[in-house]
């Protein structure tokens, strides 16, 4: 475990709410200082959670898990490349709630569901069209 540095949790939210606000039909982001729920339309919503030294993103909805990882990871990669550069180093795993949790890697390679879907292609995001939403 490390030290989770200051800003990071709200440098994330902030890139999750400004993708969100930028697509119709969105509900507004419900925001507070350790959770934030963002919505990805009009009823399906993930949350971010700050817990000590740990962020945890959240879906009731198995069907987003996919796309939200896939923001998460894009996001965090942004985060290391434009804020921290190399002195970010993090550590992804995922999990159910009350299951097991497991290093990104391992579900990767296994494609573990609903992570990762043997059944359909991996959820693009087309990133150059984010950041521009973002004004980068």
């Amino acid at each position: 475990r490390g030290i989770l540095p200051g800003g990071i949790f709200e440098r994330l939210v902030c890139l999750f709410v400004g993708e969100s606000v930028s697509n119709p039909g969105c509900r507004k982001p419900e925001l507070y200082k350790s959770f934030a729920r963002v919505y990805v339309g009009p009823v399906d919503y993930f949350e971010l959670t700050k817990q000590d030294e740990e962020i945890m993103v959240q879906t009731k909805d198995p069907e987003l898990a996919e796309k939200v990882l896939t923001m998460m990871l894009a996001n965090i990669r942004r985060l290391k490349t434009e804020v921290m550069g190399k002195d970010l180093d993090f550590k992804v795993r995922v999990g159910e709630m009350d299951k097991k949790v497991m290093s990104l890697e391992y579900a990767r390679q296994n494609k573990c569901s609903p992570w990762f879907s043997r059944a359909r292609p991996a959820v693009s995001v087309n990133l150059n069209a984010f950041m521009g939403e973002l004004g980068a």
